[in-house]
C-alpha cells in the first residue's frame, strides 16, 4: 500500500473568484449589490441566516482593488502547470492520483472560460476566500456560512461572473 504523506486538516476553506466587466473597486461592488440576494444565505453551524448586504460589505472591508484579467489567467496557469509536475513526479515514483489529473483538468476549465469571458468583454478579477476556521473572512456565521453554503452559489451573469474552488 501507497501513502501520502503531508498536513491533514478538518478546517476548509472556499476560493471565490468575481470577474467583472468594470475595472473600477467601486463600480464592482455595486455589481455584487444588485446581486446580493445570491448571498442570502444560511450558517448551519449556528443556525444563523447570512444577509447578502453582510456578505458583500465583509468583503469590501478586505477588498481594496481589483486586477487585470490577465494576471487570473497568468495564476491559473501556474496552478495547472504545479498540477502537472505534481502528477509527472507521482507517476515517476509510481504513484497515481486522480485527484491532480482532476484539479490540473478544473484548472484548464477556468482557462478556458476567463479566456471566454476576456473576449465577452470582462477586464477584472478579485478573488477571496471564505473558510471555517482560516480564509480571508473565517468563522460563523459569514466565513463558515460562505465556505459550505456559497460554494453552490451560481453568479454568471452579462456583468459579473463567479467560480469556486473548495480548499480542503
Amino acid at each position: 500500500m501507497k501513502i501520502r504523506g503531508g498536513f491533514v486538516s478538518n478546517s476548509s476553506s472556499t476560493s471565490f473568484t468575481f470577474v467583472f466587466k468594470e475595472d473600477n473597486i467601486e463600480d464592482c461592488f455595486n455589481i455584487l449589490k444588485k446581486y446580493k440576494d445570491y448571498f442570502n444565505l444560511y450558517d448551519i453551524d449556528t443556525g444563523t441566516s447570512i444577509n447578502g448586504d453582510e456578505v458583500i460589505a465583509q468583503m469590501k472591508s478586505y477588498i481594496d482593488e481589483v486586477y487585470h484579467i490577465d494576471n487570473c489567467l497568468v495564476e491559473l496557469e501556474e496552478q495547472k502547470q504545479s498540477y502537472f509536475n505534481i502528477m509527472q513526479e507521482d507517476k515517476k515514483r509510481g504513484f497515481e492520483d486522480d485527484l491532480f489529473y482532476s484539479l490540473y483538468n478544473d484548472a484548464q476549465m477556468k482557462v478556458e472560460k476567463i479566456k471566454d469571458l476576456k473576449d465577452k468583454g470582462f477586464r477584472s478579477f478579485f478573488s477571496i476566500n471564505f473558510g471555517d476556521n482560516h480564509g480571508d473572512i473565517s468563522g460563523p456565521p459569514i466565513g463558515s456560512g460562505m465556505d459550505y453554503e456559497g460554494r453552490d452559489i451560481e453568479l454568471k451573469e452579462d456583468d459579473v461572473y463567479m467560480f469556486t474552488e473548495q480548499d480542503r
